[in-house]
C-alpha cells in the first residue's frame, strides 16, 4: 500500500464517529492526567522551597548565635573602662545573645533541631549556659558592677558558649547536607516512579486503542453477519412467497376447472341425484379454496405484510352486505341471521373488516345446528374518549370448554381433534382474524359455554365521520347482459369453463391462447371486454397489455390469474389493466365485472310466465321471469314441481310439531323456497306462521295448506 493510500485509510477510520469520539476521550484523559501531574509537581516544589527556607534560617540562626557570643566575648575580654556605659553595652550584647538562643529553641527552627537528637542536646546545653548567666547580667545592669565573678571569668564562659555554637554550626551544615542528599535521592525515586507510571499509562492507552479497534472490528463482523442473516431471511421470505404463488397458481388452475364445470353442470337439466353430486363437487371445491385462501392470508400476515386501506364507508351497508352473503348458508341450515347496526359512516379498512366478519359469521354458521346468529355492531369509547368500533357475533351453537378457549386464536388450533373431523377447516381462520384486528390496533375476545353458544367480541379504533339515515335499496331489475368478449387463456380447461360461464350470462365469446394472438385479434375486430390471463406462452398477459396500451387501444382489459397476492393486482394495474379477477373464475365474479363496466344487451321483451293455470294469487312475475331467463323454462317448471312435493312434507312436519318452536325451521325453509320461486302469497303465509311460532302461539296452517294445494293442483292440471 502506498503512503497516500495508508494515510487515506487511517483518515477514513479516524473520521468514523465512534473511533473519533474514543480518540478524543482518550486524549482528553491524557491531558487531564498531565495537568494533575504538573499541579502535583508544583505543589511539591513549593513545599520543598518552604522546607529549604526553614533550613537556611536554621543555619543562619546558629551562625548569629556564634557571632553574638564572640562579640560578647570581645567586650568582656577587653572592656573599655573609660566608657561609663560599658555595663549597658555588655547587657545589650547579652540580650541579643539571649534572643538568638530563643530563636533556636522556639518555632520551626526548634522543630528542625528536634528532628536530630544530637543537635537538640547541643541547643539545650547552649541555652542552659546562656540562660544561667541571666542573673549576673541583670545585677551588672542594675549596679554597674560584676558581682561574684570577673570579666575574664565571664569571658571564658562566653568563649565556651561560642565554641559550642561553632560546633553547632558545623553539625547543622552537615545535617543540612545530609538532608539535601536524601531529598535528592527521594526526588530521583519519585521521577523514576513517575516515569514508570507514565510508561504503564501509555501501555494501558495502547492496549485501550487495540481493544477498541478489536471491538470495532468485532462489531463490524457482527453487523456484517447480521446483514447476511437479514439478507438470507429476506431471500427465504421471497422464496416462500414465490413458492406460495407457484402453489397457488398450480392449485387454483385445476380448481378453476372443477368449480367452473360444476357451475356449468348445475345449469343443465339434471336429475336430483345428479344435482346432489354436483353440489358435493362444488362444496368440496369451495372448502379447498377456503383452505388455500387461509394459508395465503396467514402467510402474508406472518410476514408482516398487512397494508391497511383506510377510507370512509357506511357501516350498516357493509354489514348488510355481509348478511346478504352469509344468509344463504344460514338459511340452508334453518338458522336465523339477525343484524343490529347503527347508521354511521366510519373511517377504517372495509375490506379487512369484511374479511373478519365473514370469517367469524361463517364460523358461527359452521358450528351452529339450530337457533340463530346475531351480529351486533356499535360505536363505543376507550378510556381517553376516542371512538371504537365494537362488534359481537353471538351464536347458539355447540360452544366450547375453557380449555378449548385458551388456545383458540393459535395457528392450526381447532379446539379438539373431534371438531376438525366433524366440521373441517385449517384452524387458521381465527388466527387470521386476530392478526387483522391487531393490525388495525384492536383486540378480540371470546366467551363460550358448551351446548349453549359462543360470542366473539372485537373492537378497534376508528373515526366516526357522519351519521346518515339508513337507505333501503330498491329491488334490482334483472340485467340483460350482452356484448363481445375476447377470452385470452392458454389452459384449455380454464378456457372451456370461462367460455361456458360467459355464454350462460349472455355474452358472445372469442378465444385466444396467448398475448400475441390477442393483439392480432384486437387489431382485426372490436371487442367490448378482454379477459387476459397473466401467465401464457409466446407472450404473457402483462406484456400484451402494455403493447395494446402503447398502440393506443383503450379496450377494457381485466386480468385473470391464479396468484392471489396484492403484488399481482398491482402488476396488472401498472401494466394498464382495468381490473383483476382471481381464479377460480365463477359466474358471480364474471357478472360483477361485466355489471361494473356496464356491458348490457338490448332489453328483452317480457314473455308470459306460463300458460299453465296457477290458482296461487300474488305471483312475483319479475322473480319468475328472472329464473326462467337464467335456468330455462323446462328447469323452472321442474323446480316448481319439486317445490309442491317439498311443501306438503314441510307443512306436515310443522303440523306434527310438539311445540310451536319446533315448527319454526320447516316454516322458515318453506318461506325461503317459495320466495325464491316467486310464489309470493305462499311465502308471506309461511312468514306469518313462522312469526306466530316464534312468539309461542300455535300457527293456523289452513290458509297456507290451501294455497299450496291450489298451486299443486294447477301444476298437475297443466301437466
Amino acid at each position: 500500500m502506498s503512503g497516500t493510500g495508508w494515510f487515506e485509510t487511517w483518515r477514513q477510520r479516524l473520521i468514523r464517529p465512534r473511533v473519533l469520539v474514543s480518540v478524543v476521550l482518550a486524549l482528553t484523559g491524557l491531558a487531564l492526567l498531565g495537568n494533575m501531574v504538573g499541579l502535583f509537581t508544583a505543589l511539591n516544589e513549593r513545599g520543598r522551597a518552604n522546607i529549604d527556607s526553614v533550613r537556611e534560617d536554621t543555619v543562619w540562626a546558629t551562625y548569629q548565635l556564634e557571632r553574638e557570643a564572640n562579640r560578647l566575648y570581645d567586650v568582656l575580654r577587653d572592656p573599655p573602662w573609660e566608657q561609663t556605659d560599658w555595663a549597658d553595652q555588655v547587657g545589650q550584647r547579652y540580650d541579643i545573645l539571649y534572643s538568638r538562643t530563643s530563636l533556636l529553641s522556639q518555632g520551626q527552627i526548634a522543630e528542625r533541631f528536634g528532628d536530630v537528637p544530637k543537635l537538640a542536646n547541643s541547643i539545650k546545653t547552649i541555652s542552659a549556659a546562656i540562660f544561667g548567666l541571666a542573673p549576673i547580667f541583670d545585677d551588672l545592669r542594675a549596679s554597674g558592677f560584676l558581682k561574684g565573678t570577673t570579666p575574664n571569668e565571664l569571658a571564658l564562659r562566653i568563649e565556651a558558649i561560642a565554641s559550642d555554637a561553632g560546633q553547632l554550626i558545623i553539625a547543622t551544615n552537615a545535617r543540612h547536607n545530609e538532608v539535601k542528599v536524601a531529598e535528592r535521592a527521594e526526588v530521583i525515586g519519585h521521577y523514576q516512579h513517575l516515569a514508570w507510571s507514565g510508561a504503564g499509562l501509555a501501555a494501558i492507552f495502547v492496549l485501550f486503542v487495540v481493544l477498541l479497534v478489536s471491538q470495532l472490528r468485532h462489531i463490524r463482523r457482527l453487523s456484517d453477519k447480521a446483514q447476511q442473516i437479514a439478507l438470507a431471511a429476506e431471500a427465504a421470505n421471497r422464496a416462500k412467497s414465490t413458492f406460495l404463488a407457484a402453489m397457488s397458481h398450480e392449485i387454483r388452475t385445476p380448481l378453476n376447472g372443477i368449480l367452473g364445470m360444476a357451475d356449468l353442470l348445475d345449469d343443465d337439466k339434471l336429475t336430483p341425484g345428479q344435482r346432489s353430486k354436483v353440489g358435493v363437487i362444488r362444496h368440496s371445491g369451495d372448502v379447498l379454496l377456503d383452505v388455500i385462501n387461509d394459508i395465503l392470508d396467514f402467510s402474508k400476515l406472518e410476514s408482516g405484510a398487512v397494508d391497511l386501506a383506510l377510507t370512509d364507508f357506511p357501516l350498516d351497508a357493509l354489514i348488510a352486505d355481509v348478511q346478504s352473503m352469509m344468509q344463504p348458508r344460514a338459511s340452508a341450515k334453518g338458522l336465523e341471521l339477525r343484524v343490529t347496526c347503527p347508521s354511521v359512516t366510519i373511517t377504517a379498512d372495509p375490506a379487512r373488516l369484511r374479511q373478519v366478519l365473514i370469517n367469524l359469521v361463517g364460523n358461527s354458521i359452521k358450528f351452529t345446528e339450530e337457533g340463530s346468529i346475531a351480529i351486533i355492531a356499535g360505536i363505543a369509547e376507550d378510556r381517553s374518549g376516542a371512538p371504537l368500533l365494537r362488534v359481537s357475533i353471538a351464536d347458539t351453537g355447540v360452544g366450547m370448554s375453557s380449555a378449548t378457549q385458551a388456545g383458540l386464536f393459535q395457528e392450526f388450533v381447532q379446539g379438539d381433534p373431534s371438531i376438525s373431523r366433524r366440521f373441517g377447516g385449517t384452524g387458521l381462520g381465527l388466527a387470521i382474524c386476530k392478526r387483522l384486528i391487531e393490525a388495525m390496533g384492536g383486540n378480540i375476545a371470546v366467551t363460550s359455554h358448551e351446548a349453549i353458544g359462543t360470542t366473539f367480541v372485537f373492537e378497534f379504533p376508528c373515526e366516526v365521520s357522519t351519521t346518515s339515515a339508513s337507505v333501503t335499496p330498491l329491488p334490482q331489475q334483472p340485467r340483460q347482459r350482452g356484448g363481445h368478449v375476447l377470452l385470452v387463456e392458454d389452459n384449455p380447461i380454464n378456457r372451456q369453463v370461462a367460455e361456458g360461464l360467459l355464454t350462460r350470462i349472455g355474452m358472445t365469446v372469442s378465444s385466444a391462447d396467448n398475448g400475441q394472438a390477442a393483439i392480432d385479434a384486437l387489431q382485426a375486430k372490436h371487442f367490448d371486454l378482454v379477459l387476459m390471463d397473466m401467465q401464457m406462452p409466446v407472450m404473457d398477459g402483462l406484456t400484451a397489455t402494455r403493447a395494446l396500451r402503447a398502440q393506443g387501444n383503450t379496450v377494457r382489459i381485466v386480468g385473470l390469474t391464479a396468484n392471489a397476492f396484492a403484488s399481482d393486482k398491482a402488476d396488472c394495474l401498472a401494466a394498464g389493466m382495468d381490473d383483476f379477477i382471481t381464479k377460480p373464475v365463477t359466474r358471480a365474479k364474471l357478472e360483477a365485472i361485466i355489471d361494473a363496466i356496464d356491458i348490457v344487451a338490448a332489453p328483452k321483451v317480457a314473455q308470459p310466465v306460463s300458460d299453465k293455470p296457477n290458482t296461487a294469487s300474488e305471483i312475483d312475475h319479475e322473480q319468475q321471469q328472472a329464473l326462467i331467463d337464467e335456468l330455462g323454462r323446462e328447469q323452472f317448471d321442474e323446480l316448481v314441481g319439486h317445490f309442491a312435493a317439498d311443501a306438503h312434507s314441510l307443512l306436515n312436519e310443522a303440523a306434527s310439531s310438539a311445540a310451536p318452536a319446533d315448527a319454526v325451521r320447516p316454516l322458515h325453509t318453506l318461506k325461503g323456497m317459495a320466495g325464491t320461486l316467486g310464489l309470493k302469497r305462499i311465502s308471506d303465509l309461511a312468514a306469518a306462521a313462522e312469526s306466530d311460532c316464534r312468539t309461542g302461539a300455535k300457527p293456523d296452517l289452513s290458509a297456507l295448506r290451501a294455497a299450496t294445494e291450489a298451486m299443486d293442483a294447477g301444476t298437475k292440471a297443466a301437466a
